[in-house]
């Protein structure tokens, strides 16, 4: 089971015993429920506002190694297509697309409608 699904299913049944609590618990379960389920909604947020710039990171990486390996072969104007398209993008200030247009140019090479 993948973790972000685990974060997920934990916060809904941390947030369902808040609420329980709140209906029928005493004053220091509530406090105490309140406070786990706050801490809780921090970290959740925190890992759910990480999924872009992991994804970026992984689509670079894989990127690079298959430059390398490209390059190895003699293929360098495709590795350099690619690094124009990346350069091209992220001048754009969107980052996440440059990465996988640079992905999408060494797996596949240029796009046709650009």
């Amino acid at each position: 089971m993948d973790l972000d699904i685990i974060a997920t299913l934990l916060a809904l049944l941390l947030f369902g015993f808040w609420m329980g609590a709140e209906i029928k618990g005493p004053r220091a379960v509530r406090i105490v429920l309140g406070c786990a389920t706050l801490g809780y909604a921090i970290y959740f947020t925190h890992t759910v506002s990480q999924i872009v710039p992991r994804y970026e990171s992984k689509a670079v990486s894989a990127s690079i190694k298959q430059a390398v390996q490209l390059m190895e072969e003699g293929e360098a104007n495709r590795v350099t297509e690619a690094l124009k398209a990346y350069s091209l993008e992220s001048t754009k200030g969107n980052s996440y697309r440059a990465a996988f247009e640079m992905w999408h140019v060494i797996n596949h090479g240029p796009r046709e409608n650009k």
